[in-house]
């Protein structure tokens, strides 16, 4: 219904309410579809200054935008050591999260072999 009262409200000239209720099944009384089409706008229109605010920002140089590496830049120094896991990562962050992604219970084998068990896990068996 928001998708379509946008729609319909942006497309008439002069906002009828009755003919814009009429047009969305009268779901919503003529008063509420005012109230919701106006408050859609105000809330539309504090996203867009706030993104207006941001790129204006940006081009004046006070807020830098973050450059990435492309991937073929990024040296994966990180493997998984997992058997027939072949992935490798550029950070060490990037690989526990692969780790919990793709391994969750499995206990973190670390670059230099030492394991920590995920966070909330004892290392006692269970009974």
């Amino acid at each position: 219904d928001t998708q379509r009262l946008l729609k319909i409200a942006e497309g008439s000239k002069s906002h009828d309410w009755e003919q814009i209720s009429f047009l969305l099944g009268h779901r919503h009384s003529p008063q509420q579809c005012a109230e919701w089409f106006y408050f859609l706008v105000s809330v539309l229109d504090r996203k867009l200054e706030a993104e207006i605010q941001k790129r204006l920002s940006i081009l004046n140089g006070s807020q830098r935008k973050r450059i990435r590496r492309k991937a073929s830049n990024i040296e994966r120094s990180f493997k998984c050591a997992m058997t027939n896991c072949n992935k490798a990562y550029g950070s060490e962050g990037a690989l526990k999260h692969h780790w919990k992604l793709k391994h969750p219970d499995l206990p973190y084998i670390g670059r230099n072999g030492s394991s920590s068990l995920p966070s909330g896990e004892s290392s006692s068996s269970p009974p």
